[in-house]
């Protein structure tokens, strides 16, 4: 059974009984069909003619292990012999199921391997048929899912990579405007330095300054996120498939906010703490303009100027980059006709069909289909171009 990750309310005569014809219900189904009536529990419904007891109800943040796809109910896998008539339990050379877990703590990805190997070698011992050269392998997720889409895991790294050098770039212009700051504020330094300040002390007021002022920009960055997640959510999915693409803030994410505000400031706030706070008094007591020399000024001023200007050509190449590859992507079509073409789905596992009755249930479909008026042609296909939906 898919882990429903919610209370779930079984009888002790159900469980002595050992009774397996048990479903939990998904959170938006059971408030769908339900009314979201905590006596659902309990009750019986029918899948494909079979009686199965409802014994919970899945906690509405969970949506199953498919991504995207919201799932109405969960079944134990021991019943797939009775709601499709593939038992996938006892066919070993069914190899379609993915296995999640957690280890202990005290457990690694190198003693997992381990113990899953010599497993899987006792396997291949008591079934040399179907078990030949086969060996199991632990994964993080992070691992199975650059393995199992890798297109995705490089958008991702792209996506984080173009994060990044926005930050960078944002950085580079605080700091930009903390440096012509620290020119305007050398004298006021100067003359705080001269009756007895200490250096360290003006360093922490200046940091604590740059703090606030990145702990705002972080503020307001979540603020922002917030409210385009709240955006993206409120978009309208025209499909009758129930698609889960909701957004939202992770509290990792948020961390890795404030961590990120924190390390810019220290990062980008020393070069003009340690200016502001190392003038040259006699120069900045006698006259306004304190600020050091040009050539120093310049050279600092020059070296953010190249830093934001060799970002900025990055985000504009790959930015160009990604808009011609959509641009081409849409050019090209999807290589076949689409215009009069009519999809259609059907399913006679619900009906417990025998294979003769399946075979002749979809001749006489086609063969009634291809006469049928306005018909050119008629086939039939177990999988549709693109994952169009039949109507």
């Amino acid at each position: 059974m898919q882990p429903a990750l919610g209370r779930v309310f079984a009888d002790s005569e159900d469980q002595a009984a050992g009774r397996d014809e048990v479903v939990v219900l998904g959170h938006d189904f059971w408030v769908s069909e339900f009314n979201a009536n905590p006596s659902a529990a309990g009750s019986s419904l029918r899948l494909n003619g079979v009686e199965c007891r409802i014994v919970g109800v899945a906690p509405e943040q969970f949506i199953g292990t498919e991504p995207m796809v919201k799932s109405a109910l969960f079944v134990p896998l021991a019943m797939s012999s009775r709601l499709n008539r593939d038992n996938l339990l006892e066919r070993r050379d069914m190899r379609v199921l993915a296995i999640n877990g957690r280890l202990k703590p005290s457990v690694g990805v190198a003693q997992a391997n381990a113990d899953l190997g010599a497993i899987a070698a006792r396997l291949e011992e008591l079934y040399p048929q179907t078990n030949h050269n086969q060996r199991v392998r632990v994964q993080t997720q992070m691992e199975f899912r650059v393995k199992q889409v890798p297109p995705q895991a490089a958008f991702a790294a792209m996506l984080g990579v173009l994060a990044l050098c926005v930050l960078l770039l944002a950085c580079a212009n605080v700091a930009g405007l903390l440096l012509s700051r620290a020119r305007a504020r050398s004298r006021e330094m100067a003359v705080r330095l001269a009756i007895g300040a200490g250096r360290g002390a003006l360093i922490r007021q200046l940091f604590l300054e740059n703090l606030l002022l990145a702990l705002a920009g972080g503020l307001a960055g979540i603020l922002l996120a917030f409210s385009t997640t709240d955006f993206f959510n409120s978009i309208p999915i025209p499909t009758d498939v129930p698609v889960a693409l909701k957004a939202a803030i992770d509290q990792r994410v948020l961390l890795v906010t404030l961590g990120a505000s924190i390390l810019s400031t220290f990062i980008f706030g020393l070069a003009p703490a340690f200016q502001t706070t190392c003038p040259d008094l006699v120069s900045a007591l006698k006259a306004m303009d304190s600020g050091g020399s040009g050539r120093r000024r310049l050279w600092g001023r020059n070296t953010i100027v190249a830093g934001q200007v060799a970002l900025s050509l990055v985000l504009l190449v790959v930015s160009a980059a990604m808009w011609q590859g959509f641009r081409d992507e849409l050019k090209q079509g999807t290589g076949f006709r689409i215009d009069h073409l009519y999809l259609a789905g059907f399913n006679t596992r619900p009906l417990n069909y025998s294979e003769e009755q399946n075979r002749r249930f979809y001749r006489d479909l086609l063969d009634k289909t291809r006469v049928a008026p306005g018909v050119r042609w008629a086939a039939l296909a177990s999988d549709i171009p693109l994952g169009i939906q039949p109507v």
